[in-house]
């Protein structure tokens, strides 16, 4: 399974979801597959996509997706832990893991450790593997109401480039607020 397969995969999957996906090659593939007001995509700030759908899911009533690679995760580990001992619900983190941090020139990651190993070991209530599309849905359905619930979603590297998001970051901002249920406007830091 490649990225753009395990992106349209997810984005069948998902209803009325808030997504925060990670900056790169991910959320260029997330907005050119399935652009929505509910999608939050980072143009920046690597290691934090799951941070900030943590405090996403702490000021809206939505649901939340996490979409990064495992390079995004490795940058923050402690992420793990974090949303485990918060429990949010609804709360869904799925990493797109090819071993290399394909989005800045395909160094190699150390995700070989067990990202999907070390989420159940931080207490995360669900916690699954995938190869194939096939098995990417059937983890995904499993998530049903467990909450936080991770999905390691195993990938090859390589794909065609999609374009950048062509939308300048207060347009992503200000819809994804609206659609959230007005973040922005309550909270005027963000």
């Amino acid at each position: 399974m490649n990225r753009q397969q395990a992106i349209r995969a997810i984005s069948s999957w998902l209803t009325d979801e808030l997504v925060v996906s990670c900056n790169g090659l991910i959320s260029r593939e997330l907005a050119s597959a399935h652009d929505r007001p509910g999608n939050f995509y980072m143009l920046g700030s690597m290691g934090l996509a799951s941070s900030i759908a943590l405090g996403v899911s702490k000021a809206s009533q939505k649901k939340v997706v996490a979409i990064e690679g495992d390079g995004n995760l490795l940058m923050n580990l402690n992420t793990l832990a974090t949303i485990a001992t918060e429990k949010p619900g609804g709360f869904t983190h799925i990493v797109l893991d090819n071993n290399v941090y394909e989005s800045t020139g395909g160094q190699g990651t150390r995700s070989s450790i067990g990202l999907d190993g070390m989420a159940k070991a931080a207490g995360y209530m669900y916690v699954a593997r995938a190869s194939d599309v096939g098995g990417l849905i059937a983890a995904l359905d499993g998530v049903k109401g467990k909450s936080p619930a991770f999905v390691l979603a195993k990938i090859d590297t390589g794909g065609s480039a999609q374009p950048r998001v062509p939308l300048p970051p207060q347009v992503i901002r200000d819809r994804f607020s609206k659609e959230a249920g007005g973040l922005h406007e309550r909270d005027s830091s963000i």
